[in-house]
């Protein structure tokens, strides 16, 4: 096993974790002689563990809205959204981006072949492209982003 080590901070977070124990009782060492006194083993199980531990980012979403708080932030979002072995998807509502850059609904699950991922996933750069150059185009009943914007600061200034 590789010398992997933790500090000890980190140790008693993880054993507190382990026994669902609160953040100021039991103490580290009444959790070490629940763990029966045998902490090495445990301990170097836990330093493997974080070291081989990564973050994966399964989705992105990209928005030419630019408050993210406004009500209307998610209508003008489009998902990037990791598709496995396909590759990545451009996705908006129960649609999805082509190669040529439309909107086409998704058939079912059942009904995808080969075929139909090659035409309609990508790899990651690629579909970030797509959606950051899609974003700004997007409406929502018939409204433009600048449509959207505009409303939302008469609405502000009237409530003021």
């Amino acid at each position: 096993m590789a010398d992997v080590d933790i500090s000890d901070e980190l140790f008693e977070k993880c054993l507190r974790a382990l026994y669902h124990a609160p953040a100021d009782k039991p103490s580290l060492p009444m959790l070490v002689d629940l763990h029966g006194g045998q902490t090495e083993g445990l301990r170097a199980a836990i330093a493997v563990a974080v070291a081989a531990a990564r973050e994966d980012a399964t989705e992105f979403v990209v928005s030419a809205h630019p408050d993210r708080e406004s009500i209307n932030w998610d209508s003008f979002a489009i998902r990037v959204k990791d598709c496995g072995r396909y590759g990545w998807g451009v996705l908006r509502w129960s649609r999805c981006m082509n190669r040529a850059g439309k909107w086409v609904n998704q058939p079912d699950r059942d009904d995808r072949d080969d075929a139909w991922f090659a035409e309609h996933r990508f790899d990651l750069d690629t579909a970030l492209r797509m959606a950051r150059a899609e974003a700004p185009h997007l409406r929502v009943n018939g409204s433009s982003l600048a449509d959207v914007l505009e409303f939302e600061r008469l609405h502000e200034q009237g409530a003021n």
